[in-house]
């Protein structure tokens, strides 16, 4: 079967490496936020840096010239598909609903109101379906681009929604790559420097099991650590409690901890959006990161430090790593909705 799995715009690499190692085909991965493979189920519940999985009825690449009579009469197409029978064919309720969107020149060109009607009267008459808006048996998802055509049908949870997450302040599929940049070990102690609501270390102890290691987070904000203090009791019992999780609402550049004992720094930093300002985080915040990162890697050992930074702190950063001896040094680019995002890699091997 052909599935779809969606991914936010600069994990390509990081899902396309995961999928390779798993012995799943890919069949198509040049449409950016989009990941096209063959599975005999849609079992990906377990997989990390994707949004969601759709199977596939049927998608079809055009160039921008394509007139609408050829992109109707392909998705008019698609509801013959051996693919959308199969799905419907397994399908208790047989009620659906029809979602269209467009984008580009095919906004004005395409009434996606009046192309939703015309679609549920096919297949209320070519597979006896009954439409139903508020509870439906299965979505049928329409999308049209300048390049693209692709029909298909979503899984109903979200891939990104993780039950062990109680409250996710950050996306999970970023703490997937922060996670798996970290190149973390059972036993290794993680300190996240502006833990927030702890997100990334809920991923951190998730992806080690049924390991374990000992999660440290560090903060400011008193609320905050409450939020994750919450994410780590839901957490634990559905780990086994095979982490332990710690919390201290300190500044992580005042001494409080010994970084030669410290295997790991992980990190969101603020972007200025909603805490704190640029110039604030500019000012005071990226230089007492540069601080305490400069005292970790001055300790002994294979130290990682894996950071999510605002893509205009990026030269900061590299002005920064110049001063250090004997790091490797890589970036990640990603988009966070409309926010451009580098994930920065400092590693010394030991």
């Amino acid at each position: 079967m052909l599935f779809c799995l969606t991914y936010s715009r600069g994990l390509r690499s990081f899902l396309t490496t995961r999928i390779a190692g798993q012995g799943v085909r890919v069949t198509d991965d040049s449409i950016e936020g989009k990941l096209f493979v063959e599975a005999e189920t849609d079992d990906f519940e377990e997989l990390p840096f994707a949004e969601r999985c759709f199977c596939v009825i049927g998608f079809k690449k055009h160039d921008e010239g394509v007139n609408k009579r050829v992109v109707f009469n392909s998705l008019f197409g698609f509801l013959d598909s051996e693919a959308l029978n199969t799905y419907v064919a397994d399908v208790s309720r047989r009620t659906f609903r029809i979602s269209v969107k467009t984008s580009g020149k095919w906004r004005k060109k395409i009434d996606s109101e009046k192309l939703s009607g015309s679609l549920s009267t096919a297949l209320k008459k070519r597979l006896k379906l009954t439409p139903n808006l508020r509870n439906p048996a299965f979505e049928l998802c329409v999308h049209i681009t300048e390049k693209l055509l692709f029909v298909a049908i979503p899984k109903r949870s979200l891939l990104s929604r993780r039950p062990y997450h109680y409250h996710n302040g950050l996306r999970s599929t970023v703490c997937d790559a922060i996670i798996q940049l970290a190149e973390l070990k059972s036993g290794h102690i993680v300190v996240d420097v502006t833990c927030g609501s702890g997100s990334i270390l809920v991923e951190a102890a998730h992806a080690v099991l049924p390991e374990s290691i000992f999660c440290i987070g560090l903060d400011c904000n008193e609320k905050m650590l409450l939020t994750a203090k919450e994410n780590f009791v839901h957490c634990s019992p559905l780990f086994n409690h095979m982490s332990s999780f710690e919390v201290a609402c300190v500044n992580a550049s005042s001494g409080s901890l010994r970084w030669e004992a410290v295997d790991r720094i992980v990190a969101d930093l603020p972007f200025g959006h909603q805490h704190g300002n640029v110039e604030e985080i500019k000012s005071v915040l990226l230089p007492e990161v540069f601080n305490l990162i400069r005292k970790f890697f001055s300790t002994d050992g294979k130290k990682v430090a894996v950071i999510l930074i605002a893509e205009e702190h990026k030269s900061s950063f590299a002005d920064f790593v110049k001063d250090l001896q004997d790091v490797a040094v890589e970036d990640h680019a990603l988009f966070l909705g409309y926010t451009s995002a580098v994930i920065v890699k400092i590693s010394r091997s030991g």
